[in-house]
């Protein structure tokens, strides 16, 4: 006959104990970090540092025009600049969109920021060319999100399934090295 120890009983409680959901371990999500000042956006790539800015350039939608140019200026850190936006929420993306990354929370095809400022007068940077026009049509439609952890082929397993089987292991283990002070003992 095998006795329990309160010590066994406590190495098998995290097998009872299940949360009540599983959470994914994943790295940071590959998209941009868009943010409106007066009547300058700014986008910086947050991909792990595989592209940069001026990349194939960015481009801005405006979802509610239609309209899409073409911007190629960068700063001092590496972040698209979009100088003398009128007042609007836009789209901003890779020309050439990211590829899904299996690693990361979600890979996205644009970032949105919204210019509340009215344009007034403005000036560009000096060096800087501004937009250019755009003729094509923008990669991601209506859709944010090219792939998420999920969709990319990697989920996350059922948190109860793994503290389950971990406690049977667990439970495996002390019946076996139970039966083998057993056999050792007179």
């Amino acid at each position: 006959m095998v006795r329990t120890t309160p010590l066994a009983v406590l190495l098998l409680l995290p097998g009872v104990v299940v949360p009540s959901r599983a959470l994914a371990n994943c790295a940071e999500p590959v998209t941009y970090q868009a943010t409106a000042t007066g009547n300058t956006v700014t986008v910086c790539l947050r991909n792990f540092g595989a592209r940069q800015c001026p990349d194939e350039g960015l481009l801005r939608q405006n979802p509610a025009g239609g309209e899409v140019v073409t911007l190629a200026d960068c700063d001092s850190n590496a972040c698209f600049v979009d100088e003398c936006v009128p007042e609007g929420t836009y789209r901003y993306g890779l020309k050439t969109p990211y590829a899904c990354s299996r690693s990361s929370c979600g890979t996205y095809y644009f970032a949105e920021a919204t210019v509340s400022t009215p344009l007034g007068s403005c000036t560009r940077t000096s060096g800087f060319s501004g937009p250019t026009a755009f003729t094509g049509s923008v990669p991601w439609g209506n859709n944010s999100q090219i792939c998420g952890y999920g969709p990319c082929g990697c989920g996350s397993t059922n948190a109860g399934a793994v503290f389950a089987l971990n406690a049977v292991a667990l439970g495996a283990g002390l019946l076996l090295r139970a039966r083998g002070r057993k056999r050792r003992s007179p």
